[in-house]
């Protein structure tokens, strides 16, 4: 099970881009994951009589978050590729004479994760629908009672068009900061730019890189004359010290406007 899990991830590591650009403790949990959905198939195939079920016994090893990183479609791509690694290695795995039956065997198990995978995901739908919904009237409320002031009515929401709605002001620091909002700016200084310039010239240094390079960890080692490794460190020591995450899309776009101030603060020092 251990080697069927080490060549699951190897082959993702391989052939999917998106696979690699994920954080470390990400990746992490996906191989307990794949170790999880391997050793399930096993016990499945040992115990046809109980089949336990496959959402809890598979999917129940990662935190909920993990849903957030990674999209149903891409749980489908690792799925299919882990089930490849495992049907390649059929002949070796099976008893003499059993290889048809344990093909079969792997294609039911296919359809159980299908299932599993796509009922995790309607939970987190869900739970998400019902939590802004619970948003949405406390926001609506607070407008009603006038608590909530023309300035923090989300002018800057329309620069972000695909924001969930009703959107946290905390969730539009860039879009606010470029939209001329001071507060915004000061937070995204003391809150984003200071505690990664408190780690060191590197880190600015190497999540600037990283971005121009178009989140690339092997050009960005090539330009910084490192090793990919220390790349991804210096990352992981951006994303602990400010709570963004250079290799997503928007943690990117935050930290990359943080250090556009600094730096624009810092000249007229």
């Amino acid at each position: 099970m251990g080697a069927l899990g080490t060549a699951a991830m190897a082959s993702m590591e391989q052939r999917l881009p998106w696979f690699r650009a994920l954080s470390a403790e990400d990746r992490s949990w996906i191989g307990l994951v794949a170790q999880a959905g391997i050793a399930a198939f096993v016990d499945w195939v040992k115990h046809p009589q109980r089949r336990p079920a496959v959402a809890g016994e598979v999917f129940g090893t990662a935190p909920r978050e993990l849903a957030r990183a990674v999209s149903l479609q891409q749980t489908v791509e690792m799925v299919r590729i882990t089930i490849d690694v495992v049907e390649a290695q059929v002949d070796q795995l099976a008893a003499p004479g059993g290889e048809a039956e344990l093909r079969e065997a792997v294609l039911r198990y296919t359809r159980e994760i299908a299932f599993g995978a796509a009922q995790v995901y309607a939970r987190t739908a869900e739970a998400r629908g019902a939590w802004d919904a619970r948003l949405e009237a406390l926001v609506v409320d607070s407008l009603v009672r006038g608590e909530v002031g023309e300035e923090d009515q989300f002018s800057a929401a329309p620069a972000w068009p695909d924001a969930p709605r009703p959107v946290m002001a905390a969730d539009l620091l860039p879009e606010r900061a470029l939209d001329g909002d001071t507060a915004a700016r000061a937070e995204l200084l003391t809150d984003v730019y200071e505690p990664m310039l408190s780690g060191g010239s590197a880190l600015v240094e190497t999540v600037t890189a990283y971005l121009e390079q178009g989140f690339s960890l092997e050009a960005t080692a090539r330009l910084l004359f490192v090793h990919p490794n220390t790349v991804r460190y210096r990352l992981r020591r951006v994303t602990e010290l400010t709570g963004f995450s250079p290799v997503t899309g928007r943690g990117g776009f935050t930290l990359w406007v943080a250090v556009v101030l600094g730096r624009l603060v810092h000249k007229r020092t």
